[in-house]
């Protein structure tokens, strides 16, 4: 990463951590993160948040911005569709914003899961309680379909629909009433 320095530096660039769930090999995490910032480079982790509160705030002190996942708010929902329930992921994003000042939300939006007006205001309310100004939404979108059938796993999603722009300005409004700025996709102000 260091020979690729003039590179970040020219594109106001960094290296960013993700996966899967980049912290489940947190000891790797710390170490690449702590070579990084000893090189002056830029860091980012993209997280969902279902790691320790302990491992998140360590390696918290070596990143610059922090990409946080929020798909649902409705613990009985989230265990349904992504196996585990909510109360850790929402705790630590809690955690996070109160010791960390980059953390930017970022919402992926399903029809049928998690797109409704309650599910929405839900997410709106909580971000706004506690301090998060922008989101970005991430529309449902079929790009990783054929990694399922190269793996011959079912595609869970296959019937879903892709969102309308009507749709997403719905959700972008709810989320404005809020005090929320949304970044449509593609945007982004992860700038340093």
């Amino acid at each position: 990463m260091l020979k690729d320095r003039i590179l970040f530096e020219e594109s106001a660039g960094g290296v960013t951590l993700s996966g899967g769930e980049p912290l489940l090999q947190k000891e790797f995490c710390l170490e690449f993160l702590c070579l990084l910032k000893k090189g002056g480079i830029h860091t980012v982790v993209d997280t969902c948040g279902y790691v320790s509160w302990a491992d998140l705030k360590e390696v918290a002190l070596l990143t610059d911005i922090f990409l946080y996942d929020l798909k649902l708010l409705n613990a009985e929902k989230s265990r349904a569709f992504t196996g585990v329930t909510n109360d850790l992921i929402l705790l630590n994003l809690e955690n996070l914003v109160s010791i960390h000042c980059n953390v930017k939300v970022r919402i992926p939006v399903i029809p049928g899961v998690n797109d409704d007006a309650r599910s929405i205001n839900e997410k709106a309310l909580f971000l706004s309680k506690i301090g998060i100004q922008e989101v970005e939404i991430i529309p449902y979108h079929t790009l990783g379909t054929g990694k399922y059938d190269k793996l011959s796993r079912k595609y869970r999603l296959n019937k879903t629909p892709i969102l309308s722009e009507t749709e997403l300005i719905a959700i972008e409004q709810i989320f404005n009433r809020k005090g929320i700025i949304v970044l449509k996709n593609g945007e982004n102000s992860y700038g340093k």
